[in-house]
């Protein structure tokens, strides 16, 4: 999947409607080793890779 980092003035462009990443490359870049830096001190999910396997402690009750 090919993903591209975008870049709006919420301020003046609520909607979202004019991606700056190309004309504020500096900000783009500033703003993306700020997230990189935060990214980093994230300890890793749990669930990562546990997708549909879900587990209960509770056995399943039979119904009659």
């Amino acid at each position: 999947m090919d993903t591209k980092t975008e870049l709006f003035d919420l301020a003046s462009d609520i909607g979202e409607s004019r991606d700056l990443s190309s004309a504020q490359p500096e900000v783009l870049k500033e703003l993306q080793r700020a997230f990189d830096k935060w990214n980093a001190q994230m300890a890793e999910p749990l669930w990562t890779g546990q997708a549909g396997a879900r587990k209960t402690t509770r056995p399943n009750k039979k119904r009659s």
